[in-house]
């Protein structure tokens, strides 16, 4: 009983195997391997910005991150190992635009945290001394920290029962 779905996940050409052995030293074979798997790239992109939490990146970004995972996949990948080329890149794809949406979404938190802090410094410093938010003494007051003081202590509270204590 045929469904009439093609089960292939990727169509292949009769015979890349020798795009395959001259990658190393012609970069015109490892240039026509990479376009020729540049829209399997695009498809794990696509599939990971589909099920994204969040909206700080856009598709561009995760085909970016993909595009660089697949070239390092046909740099890295061995046809010896009877292992196929999509299994291998997709595993290599997926870890390289996760660790790559990680890093910007962190760094994206930093630096809004980092210009927050700028910005009350600098208000704080166009108060003044004795103005509003001011004290008497010419100190501006701090920039507000995202937890309390207690909360930033390396150990509080410390338990009755801390091996340190005995």
């Amino acid at each position: 009983m045929s469904t009439g779905l093609d089960v292939t996940p990727w169509p292949q050409p009769a015979d890349l195997s020798p795009l395959w052995r001259a990658r190393r030293d012609d970069a015109r074979s490892r240039d026509a391997l990479v376009r020729h798997f540049l829209p399997y790239a695009r498809m794990q992109a696509a599939r990971l910005f589909a099920g994204r939490p969040g909206d700080e990146l856009d598709f561009g970004d995760y085909f970016q991150f993909a595009s660089v995972a697949l070239t390092e996949a046909v740099d890295s990948y061995d046809p010896s190992r009877e292992a196929r080329f999509e299994t291998y890149a997709a595993y290599r794809i997926r870890g390289a635009v996760l660790d790559g949406v990680a890093s910007m979404s962190e760094r994206q938190r930093q630096i809004a945290t980092t210009r927050e802090v700028r910005q009350a410094r600098l208000k704080a410093l166009l108060r003044g001394p004795g103005g509003p938010g001011g004290d008497e003494s010419g100190e501006a007051p701090r920039a507000a920290t995202p937890f309390p003081r207690a909360a930033r202590s390396t150990v509080w509270p410390r338990p009755a029962w801390d091996w340190r204590s005995a």
